[in-house]
């Protein structure tokens, strides 16, 4: 039992689980936040998104999001990640982040990943965030590339391609279908017996 990322070993603590932790995954705007948010509610556990740990860094440096994320120093991901690793261990919450699933490893009860296709992706941010839709494809595609290369650089493992993951959803669709979807993976683990919630 333990994590999947090799550099956060050392970081591994004899902590007695209490309680069940999920972690999703999946790259920028494939809904992964709202999934993770929904499942923490409905599953009455806690919702930490390593993104807003992120964003919450960048402010304290008082430095745009875009520019913190170029030119962020190694440290930053492990501190992020090392805080990821020991509430999973702990147990009791939903970790909502690319690398959660990773960082997590064993300790977590599901490693969900969300995939949507690109052109949804473009256009649920040009709408979220209020940008071109050719706009909003160019900086997804720059973030994802370079936070993937961050990764293979510091952990030499690239998120998407692992197949560490319990479950893989898709998230083409509607929000109605969508929500479904999470209903349905809140209902198998209400029903599955290695889930104490």
């Amino acid at each position: 039992m333990g994590t999947y990322v090799k550099l956060l070993e050392k970081f591994e603590k004899g902590i007695e689980k209490k309680g069940v932790t999920i972690t999703v995954s999946g790259l920028s705007g494939t809904g992964k936040t709202t999934f993770a948010k929904k499942i923490a509610e409905k599953l009455n556990l806690e919702y930490v998104s390593a993104g807003k740990i992120f964003r919450d860094i960048a402010k304290e440096r008082r430095m745009i999001l875009k520019e913190f994320s170029k030119t962020r120093e190694e440290e930053i991901d492990l501190m992020i990640d090392k805080k990821l690793l020991g509430l999973a261990q702990k147990g009791g919450y939903v970790l909502d982040g690319r690398m959660a699933g990773l960082v997590a490893g064993d300790y977590a009860d599901e490693r969900v990943f969300i995939t949507a296709k690109e052109e949804i992706v473009s256009e649920r941010i040009s709408k979220r965030d209020g940008k071109t839709l050719n706009q909003a494809k160019k900086d997804t595609i720059e973030r994802d590339k370079a936070d993937t290369a961050k990764y293979v650089e510091v952990y030499g493992i690239e998120p998407k391609k692992s197949d560490c993951y319990s479950i893989t959803i898709e998230n083409n669709g509607t929000f109605k279908e969508f929500l479904e979807k999470i209903n349905q993976f809140i209902e198998y683990i209400n029903k599955n017996d290695n889930h104490n919630i």
